[in-house]
């Protein structure tokens, strides 16, 4: 042994407060070997491998008692109170009695007692410790990764907040389980020896902490947690692995905010061991990059998101066929429920998932209590494109999702998808949400006592309708029973036959709000469809796609839309135009909600303002009285109901009047995605010729137009140019999606392109609803690529000022799929690499943006803007700011309307060399 380690240890043993310690917890990456194991029990370390999990207080108090080290290294120090040989102690009580059930109940006890006893170690501060056991510390962390890759400068400051702590044979480093005021997130550099993983399955509540938030470096604290011996029989354990120093370990319960997932003991004597706080280690963390990018690639590497990663793995196994069309949806179905989604967080619980489940059924087609066949297809097939196969005669409505869904047959739906991966991915996500809460709901209610409560009240003798009966406009059953002669129950019966069923309260009142008007009809669906569910695919390449029919719809309508506007000099204006779309305009692309950039910018609805105003006094008074509304949101607002309430009419009014400056194309060609086309310049002439005031912080974007006065100079006519000025909004894609539609319109436009802006909600991982993100870089889930966001011309403080909302900076996510996320990964990625908020589509936007600079066919100064809304706050404790709740107008109207007008400015100002446009 050196003089610098003979020090360290002395210094440690005179130091260090060598007591009993709080049970701590354990978290480390699950890359070990995670089966059902004892600890070892012989020389050879191979056999851990052959090892049979041990049941009952026997596996419990190995976890404790068993130490690997006396078999591998030396024998247990005999005089420590936690190293009682426990296999001597079993034999004796099998001795003295040879009830099993008795000598495990004392086998218990002792557990009991021993965990009771358990004290936290106080360790040794390092500042006072001397230089040579400073310098020890130092060696240490810089063979460790992460800590390796910071600066040598900021290790010797480390190394000072460090306390040091020595453990004998068989001592608990970490407590496996919840601390109930999770002040426990101290972080653990092994420096001698080695450690023991040990995973307690314990039954549910065997062991509750009730630990004091104590400081984890200057004071000593005490933790008694309470055990339940009754269940302690009921235990298991499995043996994970070792740790051999130098290594790190109880990094998650920082990085996570979770539980310990392993027990670590000590595995030798006088293991040696340095703990920082968890504060401490964030700190390093939010100041050095790639202490946090290795960190972020080891825990990626050590399968940290294995379940995720392996449902999507089988979603594209399925999605490309390998030869079937039909998907082994028994197998999905278990990977899924492997998962623990933050949208669906009581997947594992007995109790229905209401929220969960609402967000699903709200996202998935109408007819998903009786469907039991499912087409899923990326175009219509030939048999329904027949004429007199009317397919919008048998639509399914979706009420939360854009979604195309058809009822082929009884019991058969056929489902376009959008594009291959994400809509597939997500669909099938949703169902295995829908498919495993009802399974939760039947498992309650398959007994003879509820099924006859429910059959009388649906089909009872006295509801039954003579055949000869003229049924008139009578209500009868969902199209699942129309040929039965069962009149409908009311909806008072069904509350009285469901009060009556083994579901508490609060289930029966999610189940009520689920489906309103026939939710007992839904629950017998669910009884008898089963999980028996058939998925089938026809996801087939064409030679061209929706999207490419969608492209050249909308290339025929700029340049007819730019014709419409322009004459050439000397020109009769009858001649077709011959406008290069790559090179004689300039294009801004804007992905948005089409309908708030129509009623920030439309002539018709301007023209109307008062009228609007007046309209919307009788009719909205909840909007015009609103106290947190502008009165510029307050027009907004107003305008879509004002729209709605007034039908084809005003339709037909506003395209008269904005279609010198607008074109929309409906969401055809199976895209889903409704397409703006407005021509700027033209809008300027219509606004000067109506002298329409503009929207008041857009107004300075027009030249011509005097705020002051409001008035507008002459109009002029426009005439051919080398530059016309082209804004395509085109409607909110969905996941993978925004990669084909942005390609389509890259290779479309080329080089004319000038900016391209992205809105939309997203779901914040700080902040609260209704607050906005502005995008500083876009991290992909699906390999944590980055991509950084220029943000050019975006006005952050009249976002916020407009919107009277936090503005919040950062990185931002882009997930696969709303229910292919947990508490875990958004933690992940919002420590390790500064996410602030979650969408769908930004990162497939910008790498195919990417790309396309790579290649040459946009120009590298093309300016990004993405900005978002906060809809939701998976990692909140609040349930009023979750997907599956409704937003308010002051968490709606304010954020969307500034990050529209913060989008459109910087497009707005643009201002070409236009001289020879105007005659």
């Amino acid at each position: 042994m050196s003089n610098e380690t003979s020090s360290y240890i002395a210094f440690a043993k005179k130091q260090a407060n060598v007591g009993v310690h709080t049970p701590r917890r354990a978290s480390l990456p699950p890359s070990w070997d995670d089966t059902d194991l004892l600890l070892p029990s012989t020389d050879d370390e191979n056999s851990n491998k052959d090892s049979s999990a041990v049941e009952g207080e026997a596996a419990a108090a190995a976890a404790y008692m068993t130490s690997p080290s006396r078999h591998h290294h030396h024998q247990r120090n005999k005089s420590r109170s936690m190293s009682g040989d426990y296999s001597s102690l079993r034999a004796s009580l099998l001795a003295q009695n040879s009830n099993l059930a008795s000598v495990n109940q004392k086998m218990a006890e002792h557990l009991k007692s021993m965990l009771e006893n358990v004290r936290r170690k106080t360790g040794t501060p390092m500042a006072d410790a001397p230089d040579t056991v400073q310098l020890e510390a130092y060696r240490t962390l810089t063979t460790v990764p992460p800590f390796s890759y910071l600066p040598n400068q900021e290790i010797r400051a480390l190394v000072k907040d460090l306390h040091l702590l020595e453990y004998q044979d068989g001592e608990v480093i970490v407590q496996q389980g919840q601390d109930q005021n999770q002040s426990d997130r101290d972080v653990y550099v092994l420096a001698k020896k080695r450690v023991v993983l040990v995973r307690l399955n314990l039954a549910d509540g065997m062991i509750s902490s009730s630990t004091n938030s104590t400081d984890s470096i200057s004071n000593s604290g005490s933790s008694t947690p309470s055990v339940d011996s009754s269940l302690i029989g009921r235990s298991s354990a499995k043996f994970v692995g070792y740790l051999d120093a130098p290594a790190m370990f109880g990094e998650w319960a920082t990085l996570f905010d979770g539980v310990r997932d392993f027990q670590v003991i000590a595995g030798g004597s006088q293991v040696v061991v340095y703990r920082m706080s968890g504060e401490r280690f964030e700190s390093l963390l939010a100041h050095h990059h790639a202490f946090r990018l290795k960190l972020a690639l080891g825990l990626r590497s050590s399968g940290i998101f294995a379940d995720i990663e392996a449902f999507v793995a089988m979603m594209r196994r399925a999605v490309s066929h390998d030869g079937e069309d039909k998907f082994d949806m028994p197998a999905i179905l278990a990977c899924y429920r492997r998962m623990v989604p933050a949208i669906h967080a009581n997947l594992h619980s007995s109790l229905l998932d209401l929220e969960g489940w609402t967000y699903a059924v709200r996202r998935l087609p109408d007819s998903i209590t009786s469907t039991y066949t499912y087409l899923l297809s990326n175009h219509v097939p030939m048999p329904f494109m027949h004429p007199h196969f009317r397919l919008q005669d048998v639509f399914v409505k979706t009420v939360a999702r854009r979604r195309q869904a058809f009822a082929l047959d009884h019991g058969k739906l056929l489902v376009v998808m959008r594009e291959k991966f994400s809509d597939v991915l997500d669909f099938v996500s949703l169902l295995c949400c829908h498919l495993h809460e009802s399974a939760k709901l039947r498992t309650k209610l398959v007994r003879p006592s509820a099924l006859d409560v429910i059959h009388r009240c649906l089909w009872a003798p006295e509801r039954r309708l003579e055949p000869s009966f003229p049924l008139g406009d009578r209500k009868l059953l969902y199209h699942r029973c129309q040929s039965s002669t069962y009149a409908t129950a009311s909806i008072a019966e069904q509350k009285q036959a469901l009060a009556q069923l083994p579901l508490t309260a609060e289930e029966q009142q999610g189940l009520q709000a689920l489906w309103p008007k026939d939710f007992l009809y839904r629950i017998w669906d669910i009884i008898c469809l089963h999980e028996n569910i058939q998925v089938r695919s026809d996801l087939t390449a064409a030679a061209v796609d929706a999207t490419d029919r969608w492209a050249e719809r909308i290339r025929r309508a700029v340049l007819d839309l730019l014709a419409a506007n322009r004459t050439q000099p000397g020109s009769t204006g009858e001649e077709p135009s011959d406008l290069c779309l790559r090179t004689e305009i300039v294009t801004h692309i804007i992905s948005s909600n089409t309908t708030s950039v129509r009623n920030l910018l439309s002539p018709y609805l301007l023209q109307r303002k008062a009228e609007i105003y007046e309209w919307g006094s009788k009719a909205h008074p909840e909007i015009m009285g609103h106290n947190v509304l502008s009165d510029s949101d307050k027009f907004c607002a107003l305008c879509n109901a004002y729209m709605k309430h007034h039908g084809q009419k005003a339709i037909q009014e506003q395209e008269e009047v904005d279609g010198a400056c607008f074109k929309t194309l409906r969401s055809t060609e199976l895209t889903g995605i409704q397409v703006e086309l407005l021509d700027l310049d033209a809008l300027d002439a219509v606004y000067a010729k109506l002298n329409i005031a503009p929207d008041p912080f857009l107004a300075s974007c027009f030249p011509d137009y005097d705020p002051e006065t409001k008035s507008w100079k002459e109009p002029k006519k426009l005439c051919g140019s080398k530059q016309a000025r082209l804004l395509v909004n085109i409607d909110y894609a969905f996941g993978k999606q925004a990669e084909q539609l942005i390609s389509s319109l890259s290779l479309l436009f080329g080089k004319s392109v000038a900016s391209v802006g992205v809105m939309g909600k997203a779901g914040g991982l700080q902040g609260r609803r209704g607050d906005i993100i502005v995008a500083d870089y876009l991290v992909f889930q699906d390999g944590d690529e980055q991509t950084l966001i220029d943000n050019t011309g975006v006005d952050r403080e009249a976002l916020h000022t407009l919107s009277q909302r936090e503005v919040h900076s950062g990185g931002v996510l882009t997930v696969l799929g709303t229910l292919l996320q947990d508490s875990r990964l958004l933690n992940f990625y919002k420590k390790l690499y500064g996410c602030v908020s979650l969408e769908m589509e930004g990162s497939f936007y910008a790498r195919e943006l990417r790309r396309y600079k790579k290649a040459g066919l946009l120009n590298d100064d093309v300016n990004l803007r993405f900005l978002y809304y906060i809809s939701d706050t998976p990692l909140s404790q609040d349930q009023t700011e979750t997907l599956s709740s409704d937003m308010s107008l002051a968490e709606v109207i304010p954020p969307q309307y500034a990050v529209t007008r913060a989008l459109l400015k910087p497009v707005l100002e643009v201002r070409c060399d236009n001289e020879a446009m105007y005659l």
